[in-house]
């Protein structure tokens, strides 16, 4: 049996279309920027680095290679002290350049708080500052034991079930099932014996 040209169009549009609708559950995936985390590896190496680098992107802030002056890192010590008058802390990051989603530059510190007996997670803060040292914003932070490294990514929300897992292959799927059945035809239609006249 042989197919007119219109019949082949019209068993090619549903190839067409699952092509359109797997594009359309992947691009999004394919086109997605990179976690923030993977930006910054010498951050998320350490305690709480994962937090902070999801703190820089929240905030529309990336890190810079500019160290600051010995004024500005004498204003910003001064700063962290001011800020934490009662509380033992650790500089994880001395004060880095950064660079604001308003164009302006600024600073960037990590301290890390020494923990209390009994305490299981880690307590920290990311601080911003301005160009000339003064304290923008303080976020508080809480992390795990130790860095988490590569591994930044766990606590981000997964796809749960079988279902949730399979559904950004459906239209491969479905085109798999509907070229087995294009597949089965063309086969049917060569073995079955030409009807007498």
């Amino acid at each position: 049996m042989r197919l007119t040209p219109l019949l082949r169009i019209a068993a090619l549009l549903p190839v067409f279309a699952l092509i359109g609708w797997f594009l359309a559950e992947q691009l999004p995936v394919w086109l997605a920027p990179p976690p923030p985390w993977e930006r910054y590896p010498d951050l998320i190496a350490l305690p709480m680095g994962c937090e902070a680098a999801l703190t820089l992107a929240t905030t529309g802030a990336s890190l810079t290679s500019a160290p600051p002056s010995a004024a500005v890192d004498a204003v910003i010590a001064e700063q962290i002290e001011t800020q934490f008058p009662e509380s033992a802390y650790t500089l994880l990051v001395t004060p880095q350049g950064t660079r604001y989603a308003d164009g302006s530059a600024g600073w960037f510190a990590l301290v890390n708080f020494t923990r209390d007996d009994g305490q299981s997670l880690a307590r920290g803060a990311a601080l911003f500052f301005g160009a000339e040292g003064a304290v923008n914003e303080v976020i508080y932070l809480v992390g795990g034991d130790s860095a988490r490294g590569e591994r930044c990514g766990d606590f981000a929300p997964q796809p749960s079930g079988l279902r949730a897992r399979l559904r950004p292959f459906l239209p491969l799927i479905a085109l798999a099932g509907y070229l087995g059945v294009l597949g089965v035809l063309a086969v049917l239609s060569r073995t079955r014996p030409p009807r007498r006249r």
